[in-house]
């Protein structure tokens, strides 16, 4: 047998080894593929329309004078006045956080023959308190708002929150899992199989919305935040469970 007859039979050779070789890779490799179809995946929602129960509420004043005495006197008034208010409400609440400032701002005035660049002094003071009593809350922010009518300048907002957002979480979590192997049986009795049992199941995100996507808020600063500033929220509650399945018998 010459060189090449030979060459040619150890190549033949090779190649059958190497697809058989083959052959058992993919073939040991396909079986844990094969067994993924006897699961499926499903997601479960749990979806509740519950009513804030707490509000933080900012309240804030600002007042501009050359006589940094008259704004100190200004922004000292307007805070006893919203304490009286807060106070006559009869609301239990927590002030978190209350002080004042001062900055320097540059305005472009005329003197009478040109415009010209007048520094003038700017002076903030704000009151920050949370309750319980979320319709005592707006109230005061509307009775505070009033005070523009004394000549302040006044502005703030309210943010309302779900204090209790950890035990919801749990009872949602159960509510949405329940939803999961409702929609496991749907499918499943679609496609002429039966459910087993969960062997797996994943926590997703708890979101929490506006009930209304145009709901109006009652600042400029609060329509950034439409969820915040709504008294009704929407909480959606997210989980992934998968199943093993089998042929009906």
């Amino acid at each position: 047998m010459d060189k090449k007859s030979i060459f040619a039979s150890i190549s033949t050779c090779l190649a059958a080894a190497l697809l058989s070789c083959g052959f058992l890779y993919f073939g040991y490799f396909s079986f844990p593929i094969l067994k993924q179809g006897n699961i499926i995946e499903v997601k479960g929602v749990a979806a509740r329309e519950v009513d804030a129960n707490l509000a933080i509420v900012y309240l804030r004043v600002e007042k501009s004078s050359n006589d940094i005495a008259d704004i100190g006197k200004s922004c000292a008034a307007w805070k006893e006045k919203v304490l009286n208010i807060i106070k006559k409400s009869g609301i239990d609440y927590e002030v978190t956080r209350e002080g004042n400032s001062m900055w320097n701002s540059y305005e472009n005035v005329w003197n009478g023959e040109k415009v010209v660049e007048a520094k003038v002094h700017v002076g903030q003071s704000h009151i920050e308190f949370r309750t319980k009593q979320v319709d005592l809350a707006k109230q005061i922010k509307v009775e505070a708002d009033k005070l523009v009518e004394e000549g302040y300048d006044v502005g703030g907002n309210i943010i309302y929150k779900i204090e209790n957002l950890m035990q919801m979480r749990e009872e949602m979590t159960q509510e949405a899992v329940a939803e999961a192997h409702k929609m496991a049986e749907v499918i499943a009795e679609k496609s002429g199989v039966s459910v087993k049992s969960m062997i797996r199941i994943t926590q997703g995100d708890m979101v929490v919305n506006a009930r209304d996507d145009e709901e109006d808020c009652d600042s400029y600063y609060s329509m950034r935040y439409n969820e915040q500033c709504s008294l009704k929220k929407k909480v959606w509650f997210f989980v992934r469970a998968k199943f093993l399945i089998s042929d009906k018998k």
